[in-house]
């Protein structure tokens, strides 16, 4: 909205109120609770106004004395903002805001002010004397991601940062206001393509509980883990001694192993 003044002489936008309404036909919701933090915004020196809500309704109004100055001959940009509610059911609401002009201060309608800084009269020519802007419709949000393909197969080795391992693309499938992406989860599975080893546990159960054992697991030709396995006094068969030996494999190394039949299998 632009206020112009014409008539030559200091003027001062004393007081500002619009009303702002809820057109759904279908029950439409109170105002409040589908916006809030509703203000007025003047373009040009970027001062923003908090305006301040009368009652709530369908129809509310908002308005603030806001004691903007213009030179002669001078204009005002104005802008009318608010934020929609984040856990509010926007969908299907319709906002119509609108003023009108008032040659006092004192009325209640959504109307505002202008007065001549030099002898406080309020001015009475304004055109036009009341303005209804277009409707701001609620939308569902939509949100497509699509996946982009790789230029080639990426490969690395430990200890690699900044691997580049997914591209991918969020776009928004509808004309409505700007999306925010507040948290994004990304699911990865890791295919590893390492050939398995076993390990078989045959033996007799001994009266005296064994101390803890050692098992070894080779990795390639030159390298090898060693991980402790402790023997509880009941680990008395092949199956319960190789069920502890997976169990420490899984807790102390970056292997997966599991036990079956007294056979420990290690990938």
């Amino acid at each position: 909205m632009k206020v112009v003044s014409k008539a030559g002489k200091a003027l001062e936008l004393e007081k500002f109120k619009v009303t702002i309404q809820n057109t759904d036909s279908s029950a439409p919701a109170n105002v409040n609770t589908l916006l809030e933090n509703v203000e007025l915004f003047d373009v040009v020196a970027g001062t923003v106004y908090d305006l301040d809500l009368t009652a709530a309704g369908t129809t509310e109004i908002y308005s603030y004395d806001v004691n903007i100055t213009m030179p002669a001959s001078g204009e005002l940009t104005l802008a009318i903002r608010a934020d929609t509610l984040d856990t509010a059911t926007v969908n299907g609401a319709k906002f119509v805001a609108s003023v009108s002009y008032d040659t006092t201060s004192t009325s209640t309608a959504g109307t505002f002010a202008i007065k001549e800084t030099g002898d406080d009269k309020y001015v009475t020519d304004v055109t036009p004397s009341a303005i209804t802007f277009k409707t701001v419709n609620g939308t569902t949000s939509s949100l497509s991601i699509n996946t982009v393909a790789m230029s080639a197969t990426k490969s690395a080795v430990i200890g690699s940062k900044g691997v580049e391992g997914l591209i991918f693309e969020l776009k928004s499938d509808n004309d409505s206001s700007d999306l925010t992406v507040n948290e994004l989860k990304v699911k990865g599975t890791v295919v590893d393509n390492a050939s398995s080893s076993t390990i078989t546990v045959a033996g007799v159960d001994e009266a005296v509980n064994p101390a803890a054992g050692n098992v070894v697991i080779t990795k390639g030709d030159t390298t090898t883990d060693t991980i402790a396995v402790d023997l509880a006094a009941t680990d008395d068969t092949d199956a319960e001694v190789a069920t502890a030996i997976a169990a420490a494999i899984d807790a102390d190394s970056d292997y997966v192993a599991t036990a079956s039949l007294g056979v420990v299998t290690v990938t």
